[in-house]
This record gives structure tokens, C-alpha cells and sequence, in this order.
């Protein structure tokens, strides 16, 4: 990559890169399982009459995108104190 050692600036740099590229990938794919669930509890309402809705499978699915979210949002959290110290730094122009 580099024709030359990279210094600590640059290689910090890139995993910033690929911090910030992981934290808009998962941003996106919470909140289309949010409104993938939101739809799921909207049609099992309206559709709990019917017999061929199973509602147990239903909520299995919202369990497991509900699940889903909580491990994103755990991984944008780890995330985040790292992407903003480092941007708190350049910043200041400490190191």
C-alpha cells in the first residue's frame, strides 16, 4: 500500500477509514430492520384473524431481528468512542 513505512498517523488514518465505512453499513442495515419489524408487528395485527398467520413464527422473526439490533447497536457503541476521541484529537492537534 505504502512505498514507504507507514507512519502511526497513516495507519490510524486507514482504520478510521474502515471504522467509519463499518459504522454507515450497520447505521443502514438498523434501520431497515427497524422498519422491517415495525411491518412484521403492523401485519400481525392485522392479520392475526386469519388462520394461515402464525403468529408464533411471527414473533420468532421480530425476536430475531430485535436481537439483531441490539448486536449492531452494541457494535456502533464500541465504535463510537473510538472515532470520536480520535476526531477530538485531530482537532486539538494532540497526539
Amino acid at each position: 500500500m505504502w512505498s514507504h513505512d507507514p507512519t502511526p498517523t497513516e495507519i490510524l488514518g486507514v482504520e478510521l477509514a474502515g471504522d467509519h465505512a463499518e459504522r454507515r453499513r450497520l447505521e443502514r442495515r438498523v434501520r431497515r430492520m427497524t422498519v422491517t419489524v415495525a411491518w412484521l408487528r403492523q401485519y400481525a395485527i392485522e392479520h392475526r384473524a386469519e388462520p394461515i398467520v402464525r403468529p408464533k413464527y411471527v414473533r420468532h422473526a421480530i425476536a430475531d431481528f430485535e436481537a439483531q439490533i441490539a448486536t449492531m447497536d452494541a457494535r456502533l457503541r464500541d465504535l463510537a468512542p473510538r472515532l470520536r476521541s480520535t476526531l477530538v484529537e485531530q482537532r486539538t492537534g494532540s497526539r
